[in-house]
């Protein structure tokens, strides 16, 4: 018994880990979206960069608590329960979430509408000065979660 738990909280640190490395981008610079590692592209996808550092995060936060079931949103309300996030936190990731998937959505609907294939990837210099500040907010808070997180994974606090 004590072994199959060993395992599980060796596999459950290591989903953890695995969510933690889909970083959101640091933000955009002169139309372009600017990657944690410095590189500059014309285009977001929106699934890649917003959508799936928010629902990898939240699945490996609900395994840890051993409920694996349920949306990205009741998995954050799942690892907020818990104590592993605060209520803002949870707060700022559904908003972010919230704000990423809708973008999606509005850009599919213009596509089909259009007649074009929907695509999942934005080009920042179409978006309102407002949606991109909120875009790159959600980006940094996200990011500052993750890096809550991280340390206290790296310090064996879980």
């Amino acid at each position: 018994m004590a072994e199959r738990a060993a395992v599980n909280g060796r596999f459950v640190r290591s989903m953890i880990r695995s969510a933690l490395s889909d970083r959101p981008p640091v933000g955009f610079v002169r139309n372009r979206v600017i990657e944690r590692l410095g590189d500059g592209k014309r285009s977001l996808n929106l699934k890649e960069s917003g959508l799936r550092p928010i629902a990898s995060l939240a699945r490996a936060l609900a395994l840890r608590a051993g409920n694996v079931g349920g949306s990205t949103f009741h998995r954050l309300e799942t690892a907020e329960a818990t104590g592993m996030l605060t209520r803002n936190e949870t707060e700022t990731l559904k908003s972010a979430f919230t704000l990423y998937h809708s973008l999606v959505t509005d850009q599919q609907v213009a596509a089909l509408r259009r007649g074009s294939s929907p695509q999942l990837s934005i080009t920042p210099e179409r978006l309102d000065p407002l949606t991109r500040r909120h875009l790159r907010d959600g980006f940094r808070e996200t990011a500052i979660i993750q890096e809550r997180i991280a340390n206290e994974v790296a310090a064996e606090q879980w």
